[in-house]
């Protein structure tokens, strides 16, 4: 609610999905100033049945958002942000040696579009387009005991955002309440293969989370407590970088 309600008074007008199980809209729109006529933008509500699937939510040309349901004592889902494949860097000396020396010749193969030549000729991407490039990803899974789900989710991303209520002295009571501790998130971060952990929603009992990102470095060392409203960076290009030195 306090999202949606600051969005409005920073002037926002581009419309805003809001992804929740059954009765989030009713919910949100019962608060004063947070129903759709009275908001400076639209809100679109996609709301899951407790026995959803998962599947794709929301999907532009540069990004797919997919949800999963998750463990918890009520209905509660995780999502996975993800980039397209991008295509590969364009040769465009090798694509002017060919004949494509005008740069609509260039954009065009940067689309992946095949070129043809005053003389007769073409020129094919694949002849001048390096490999595809892989996108960035990050998983975001809250309120949740470890489950394949949360896994699946987090498979392979660059970052993921996982619960980590409790430290291990807490395992039963974490069990108990449907949330995850410090080292199960680490666990399941190294089981997935992701690149980063980000530790949240840490129980009030503990006074700095240092202990409890301890716990989870023992298991995956590239973890680190989340900080809220710091921004963290997914750049592709280090992607990149990573496959040169790898080659």
């Amino acid at each position: 609610m306090g999202v949606i309600s600051t969005l409005a008074l920073l002037d926002r007008d581009e419309p805003l999905v809001v992804v929740g199980p059954a009765g989030t809209e009713e919910a949100v729109r019962a608060m004063p100033g947070l129903a759709n006529d009275w908001l400076p933008y639209e809100v679109d509500y996609r709301e899951l049945p407790e026995d959803f699937s998962p599947q794709t939510v929301y999907e532009t040309g540069e990004f797919a958002v997919t949800v999963r349901p998750v463990e918890h004592r009520v209905p509660c889902m995780g999502f996975r942000f993800e980039e397209r494949t991008r295509a590969g860097h364009l040769d465009a000396e090798k694509a002017r040696r060919l004949g494509a020396t005008e740069h609509e010749h260039l954009r065009a193969l940067k689309r992946g579009e095949r070129v043809a030549l005053e003389n007769g000729g073409t020129v094919d991407p694949a002849d001048v387009l390096g490999p595809e490039r892989p996108g960035v990803s990050f998983a975001y899974v809250m309120d949740t005991r470890p489950c394949e789900a949360g896994r699946t989710l987090a498979d392979g991303v660059d970052l993921l955002y996982h619960e980590a209520t409790f430290g291990d002295d807490q395992a039963e009571r974490a069990a108990d309440t449907g949330h995850s501790t410090a080292r199960q998130a680490a666990r399941l971060a190294k089981d997935a293969g992701a690149g980063r952990l980000l530790l949240g929603h840490f129980s009030a009992r503990y006074d700095t989370p240092a202990p409890l990102v301890e716990e989870a470095q023992a298991v995956f060392p590239n973890t680190a407590a989340a900080e809220e409203l710091k921004r963290y960076v997914l750049d592709p290009r280090e992607k990149d970088v990573s496959r040169r030195s790898e080659t």
